[in-house]
């Protein structure tokens, strides 16, 4: 296999054993949270599946149009997804202030344009808009962990540790696609990688605060 291949496809397998094991945990949990977080993963997959062009390949080759249509709506799907997790999973509708409440609601309508955009609008300017709210979308995941880990909510800590990891790796992505710096198989990767780390060390908070929570109970 081309090594862009193996990492496309290695990736996708992380990604759909984890999107097992999770749903097999959320049998027994019962954690809306949990369901937000499947989705997530669902939509990363899927869009790490047709950004490596397996979706092309498989699904539909004779539709290159529905290619770049589908890149742009997952692009959008997956924060959307992502901004409902976080919004579950730190509680922002009872300890949130109003600031960071309408900033989530300015990323939803963001993602909202960008995904009927898909359809509709000139690709590259919808790709340029997805971008750039990917990055805050991130950066405000990160805001919140940190400032939760420092108000004393100990699954926060893991929680900010997984967005500011995959804020470092877009970072990189968007250097190496800007010519920003030398492209290497880390920059070319970045997205791929940086979404695991973040998959796996969200899966860990989330079992840190289900321990925490029983702890509590008791």
């Amino acid at each position: 296999l081309k090594q862009g291949d193996w990492v496309a496809k290695g990736t996708f397998g992380i990604m759909v054993i984890m999107l097992l094991y999770n749903g097999m945990v959320f049998v027994f949990v019962r954690d809306f949270s949990y369901f937000l977080y499947i989705i997530y993963i669902a939509c990363t997959a899927s869009l790490q599946f047709t950004l490596y062009g397996l979706s092309f390949q498989y699904l539909w080759p004779e539709s290159p149009g529905l290619n770049n249509i589908m890149i742009l709506a997952l692009t959008a799907l997956m924060p959307f997804s992502a901004i409902a997790f976080v919004w579950r999973f730190v509680g922002l509708s009872q300890i949130g202030i109003w600031q960071e409440k309408l900033f989530a609601l300015l990323m939803y309508t963001g993602f909202g344009v960008v995904f009927v955009g898909a359809f509709t609008l000139p690709y590259m300017n919808m790709l340029k808009l997805a971008h750039t709210l990917s990055f805050l979308c991130v950066s405000l995941g990160f805001y919140l962990g940190l400032k939760y880990w420092i108000k004393g909510i100990k699954a926060a800590r893991i929680f900010a540790l997984a967005w500011f990891i995959y804020l470092l790796f877009i970072l990189l992505y968007l250097l190496d696609i800007t010519g920003a710096i030398q492209p290497d198989a880390i920059s070319q990767h970045a997205l791929e990688i940086g979404s695991v780390i973040e998959l796996v060390l969200l899966s860990l908070a989330f079992a840190d605060r289900v321990n925490e929570e029983k702890e509590l109970r008791l």
